[in-house]
């Protein structure tokens, strides 16, 4: 990813569902866990510890947003008979209404399964829109021929003798990229 074009960053946390069937269905299977696709990434929670039919989460994701345009959501849960993934619904969340303020955000991402809506997510969001022009970097590095003064008083030991008030590090004659010499 071009940190250049990072256009903002954007928190998401799925707080809760209303499923519509029980997931119990077709067989005993461990509490619903949801998948956000943003891009390249993925993103997944924890199985729900709530009722299966109302599940809720409490895992918060923060992602760098680039040119995607909406992210996908998908409910699962994971079947105990031979560890398959079921898919109990999915939707989409338009990134453009994430950018119309910096506050936080809940939205209820409807989701659907075979054409058939199967039920709603509400997604806590947070949109920080990427600083304008290039970062500015600071950093300043002394040079070697440069006098340091340094003086620390002594807060407990003040019948110890004074330490020097200059001291210097001279400019070395020769010096190789190689050497690992302290100065």
């Amino acid at each position: 990813m071009d940190i250049h074009k990072i256009t903002g960053t954007v928190t998401l946390r799925p707080v809760r569902g209303e499923l519509v069937q029980d997931p119990r269905t077709t067989s005993v299977c461990l509490g619903p866990y949801c998948l956000m696709f943003v891009g390249s990434h993925r993103l997944k929670t924890e199985n729900s510890d709530g009722p299966l039919l109302e599940p809720f989460w409490d895992d918060s994701f923060i992602v760098n947003i680039t040119n995607e345009t909406v992210i996908q959501v998908r409910v699962c849960a994971t079947g105990l008979a031979f560890k398959t993934q079921n898919l109990l619904g999915q939707g989409t969340l338009d990134i453009e209404n994430l950018k119309k303020t910096s506050e936080v955000q809940n939205h209820w991402v409807s989701l659907y399964l075979r054409k058939e809506c199967v039920g709603k997510l509400l997604i806590e969001t947070r949109y920080i829109e990427a600083p304008k022009g290039k970062p500015k970097i600071s950093c300043q590095h002394p040079e070697f021929d440069e006098i340091i003064k340094k003086k620390v008083s002594s807060l407990v030991l003040d019948d110890l003798p004074e330490e020097p008030k200059d001291l210097f590090v001279l400019k070395p004659e020769i010096h190789s990229t190689l050497s690992m010499d302290l100065y």
